[in-house]
């Protein structure tokens, strides 16, 4: 079962979907917002799992902190990885950096 910070493999249909949060913002942009979505499908499509995904971030309904609160996230997925990302971490979601930490060290994944 894979349910708030239980990280195992298989999820009962009749059981809340595990949560994956996949940041959305100028932090991940490569190609617009398509690392986003493409990474928001591909969760989706992960059968095996059975996420819930919602999209975090500054001009998003959940803004990171909040996300990552939800009692059912389990997995925090950034995308991008084509520019300078220390920098834009830093000035966008330098607020949202300890959140992700405890995050992890509660039991939630990074991707």
């Amino acid at each position: 079962m894979l349910n708030s910070r239980s990280k195992g493999v298989a999820v009962n249909s009749d059981e809340t979907k595990p949560i994956a949060l996949v940041y959305r913002g100028p932090a991940a942009e490569c190609d617009g917002n398509r690392c986003s979505d493409a990474l928001k499908t591909l969760l989706e499509n992960a059968t095996l799992w059975n996420f819930e995904v919602k999209y975090v971030g500054l001009k998003e309904k959940i803004h990171v902190q909040d996300g990552l609160q939800l009692p059912d996230a389990v997995l925090y997925a950034q995308p991008g990885g084509g520019g300078d990302e220390k920098t834009l971490f830093k000035n966008e979601l330098n607020d949202s950096a300890q959140d992700v930490r405890n995050f992890v060290c509660n039991g939630g994944r990074y991707l």
